[in-house]
């Protein structure tokens, strides 16, 4: 499945998001961990989820938040305590 992830600058600094296709097996849900290798090991959250019209078809998309260090350590202990 094409999903557009809408990427935040690095470093949550000011600037646009960058969108950009990849191919899941699955649409990325609200709340679930995505890192990405491409020009650093970052963790994002996936924040808000949505499709957008390109041409003639929609394309389905996932908004990004950075994660911080204080919030990985709080997004594992959510994990654990499902």
């Amino acid at each position: 499945m094409r999903v557009r992830l809408f990427i935040p600058p690095i470093g949550n600094g000011e600037g646009d998001y960058q969108g950009q296709d990849y191919d899941f097996e699955v649409l990325p849900q609200p709340g679930q961990l995505v890192r990405t290798t491409y020009q650093a090991v970052v963790d994002y959250q996936a924040e808000r989820i949505g499709f957008i019209q390109d041409g003639e078809e929609f394309v389905a998309c996932v908004w990004l938040r950075e994660l911080i260090n204080d919030d990985i350590g709080g997004w594992i202990k959510g994990m654990k305590d499902r």
